[in-house]
């Protein structure tokens, strides 16, 4: 809606008028996601050189004392979220945390029905596969298929 300048305009003008609770939630907010440097040692770490190209670095949340890089693949639209250390993490939407999870099913469910996207591991998100049209089954075909297996 307003982009990502907007967005530190708009909160920024808000921040005089909200209780100091909520200022604070979005302080927060803005250190964690918005004021990040991109780290792609995590994702590189952890798969092929040929296979990162079809990542798009998110953003990075802080749990505890561990920090998680988000990683969204550009083509299944799934995420790979790591720790520093290479650890695996699933975001559980009930609890409203991040919880640990074995690497390779991480791996398998980040890339779980790119077949049907006509790519494989290795095809990069970039303008040449958004301009070809690749992506259009993603939104319906590829979910339509892996969420009836869940």
């Amino acid at each position: 809606m307003f982009g990502l300048a907007g967005f530190y305009g708009v909160v920024g003008m808000a921040d005089r008028s909200l209780p100091l609770g909520v200022a604070r939630i979005l302080d927060r907010f803005r250190e964690e996601h918005l004021s990040a440097e991109t780290d792609w040692k995590p994702l590189e770490s952890v798969l092929p050189a040929e296979w990162c190209g079809g990542f798009t670095w998110m953003s990075r949340v802080t749990q505890g004392e561990t920090v998680i890089d988000l990683y969204k693949h550009g083509i299944t639209r799934r995420y790979l979220n790591l720790d520093h250390n290479g650890g695996a993490w699933r975001y559980d939407h009930q609890e409203n945390v991040y919880r640990p999870q074995p690497l390779d099913t991480a791996i398998e469910a980040v890339y779980e029905g790119i077949e049907l996207c006509g790519a494989d591991r290795s095809a990069d998100y970039d303008t040449p596969y958004i301009d070809s049209g690749g992506r259009r089954p993603v939104t319906w075909e590829l979910e339509r298929r892996t969420t009836s297996k869940r």
